[in-house]
């Protein structure tokens, strides 16, 4: 298999017809490995880095060459003269690796590992985050270059995201939770709108979607931190329109008493709907408004076809009431030899390896800090 680095400052954006063409031939597309998705983030957040976006060819693949693609960036790791390699959307994004298409999973997985350890250069420590474990690369469980000195890899688990699988029907759904959850939905929103009648509940529309998307900002940090950078909701608001452009934005609402005070932001595609955040007015916090408008998405969810609908990061309870199964997000760290070191040439990645998890562990309540497993995003979820 051919490798193709694209490291011009726009290397992102000069792909979008080839990145495009491979995720119309993707059926199960992930949101997060979208050009779109990447393009919007780059723009936002790639400032001061250095794009490393590889291509993966087969010359004998119909009907193209290109079979995957991993969008990598290159930056300069905090406090030490070391550069780390991450992938495009690192932060913000609940699944991350390579795009490639059916049939081409494990070819372009192995190719990546491989062109990692012989060819790429100008970087020290990879740290490749938000593995789904269903993916080649989130599947490993033992080092993926084994003839390495133990230090110079690790192997990490990372977040729970359960998921739900869904019937055919709302009915059939309805019939496998318990009966105050199966209640939710119906019993509170008949109590919005005896209460307010002026109640709607919907989906932000492209003509309507900037006032939509500004009140679930606004929601979310009456609570929790995330949309209080102006970037971050900049980065946000492109990629919604861009989501809605494509047919793939869900941005549930409820919105009475002359204002929206409930929002759930989901993305439909590839035969599911992935959850990313909710937030709702904490004043009207009785009418379980987060639950409410979960059920509407499930139900939306099962009319646009899907087959699944995922939470994603994070085992917060309430997922859990609707939740068939789970999956474990993973992280691996690699570190790079540096030539013209002889034995010693990983000495300056592990060395970081080791410092940046001692640091780890001397935080409040230890581990991989709360900001790595996802819970600074993600602090609680609509109840």
């Amino acid at each position: 298999m051919r490798v193709i680095e694209a490291r011009d400052s726009d290397a992102v954006g000069a792909l979008r017809k080839p990145w495009q063409d491979l995720e119309a031939r993707c059926p199960t597309l992930i949101p997060y490995l979208t050009w779109e998705w990447c393009d919007a983030w780059w723009r936002q957040f790639g400032r001061g880095h250095r794009p490393c976006v590889l291509l993966f060819e087969d010359p004998t693949a119909s009907p193209g060459p290109l079979v995957g693609i991993a969008p990598l960036f290159s930056h300069l790791l905090a406090g030490v003269p070391l550069r780390g390699l991450a992938w495009i959307g690192a932060g913000h994004s609940d699944y991350l690796g390579p795009l490639a298409s059916p049939g081409n999973e494990k070819a372009v997985a192995s190719a990546f590992l491989s062109y990692l350890r012989g060819d790429l250069r100008g970087w020290d420590v990879a740290d490749l985050q938000e593995l789904r474990e269903d993916s080649p690369l989130g599947a490993l469980r033992t080092p993926p270059w084994p003839d390495r000195p133990a230090g110079s890899h690790l192997l990490l688990p990372m977040q729970r995201c359960p998921y739900v699988a869904l019937p055919p029907t709302w009915q059939e759904l309805r019939k496998r939770v318990g009966p105050e959850i199966r209640r939710i939905p119906d019993r509170y929103e008949n109590a919005i709108r005896k209460t307010f009648p002026d109640a709607r509940f919907a989906l932000a529309e492209a003509g309507d979607l900037p006032p939509s998307l500004a009140a679930f900002f606004r929601l979310h940090q009456t609570r929790w931190r995330t949309f209080r950078d102006p970037g971050v909701r900049a980065f946000h608001a492109d990629v919604a329109a861009r989501f809605a452009e494509r047919g793939w934005l869900r941005l549930h609402i409820a919105e009475f008493q002359g204002g929206i005070h409930g929002a759930l932001y989901c993305f439909s595609l590839g035969g599911r709907t992935f959850a990313y955040l909710g937030a709702y007015a904490p004043e009207f916090a009785r009418y379980r408004i987060g639950l409410l408008l979960t059920g509407r998405a499930l139900r939306r969810a099962i009319e646009d076809g899907c087959t699944e609908f995922d939470f994603q990061r994070g085992g917060e309870a309430y997922k859990y009431y609707w939740a068939s199964g789970e999956r474990e997000n993973r992280r691996i760290l690699l570190v790079r030899a540096r030539p013209g070191l002889a034995g010693l040439g990983e000495l300056p990645g592990r060395t970081w390896l080791l410092l940046h998890f001692v640091k780890k562990s001397l935080r409040p309540g230890g581990g991989l800090g709360a900001r790595e497993r996802g819970e600074a995003r993600r602090e609680g979820g609509p109840a």
